[in-house]
């Protein structure tokens, strides 16, 4: 994650243990509190190293080589990717943007590997 995403994010979380925030999605499915948004996006975080760590475990040196480099140039996708939507939603709103589009991309990569996880008789 570009620096200035790590910054807002931990000045996010430190904020919000003293702020509380009703987190519901709204009619789009996103969150609208910063709070939320961030929580939300950390856990999708959480999620994908999980599946993530549990795909590299059932590759051979060679599936773990390609699957390092798959995912490396996805994490410079999805930095390139919230870099651009802050950049159109800049202050306040961008961070929530920014943080809901993390959220949303980490949960559709999760998806990605867990199938490959599921059908991981495809390497052997």
């Amino acid at each position: 994650m570009p620096r200035k995403f790590t910054c807002l994010a931990l000045l996010a979380v430190a904020i919000s243990s003293s702020v509380y925030a009703k987190c519901e999605r709204n009619e789009y499915g996103v969150y609208e509190e910063n709070t939320c948004a961030y929580e939300a996006q950390e856990k999708a975080d959480k999620q994908l190293n999980v599946v993530y760590r549990d795909l590299m475990s059932v590759q051979d040196e060679e599936g773990k080589k390609k699957l390092k480099a798959a995912q490396m140039a996805w994490i410079k996708y999805r930095d390139a990717e919230l870099t651009f939507v802050y950049s159109v939603e800049s202050g306040s709103i961008g961070q929530l943007v920014a943080a809901n589009q993390h959220e949303r991309i980490t949960r559709e990569r999760t998806k990605i590997l867990s199938d490959w996880l599921k059908n991981t008789n495809w390497n052997r």
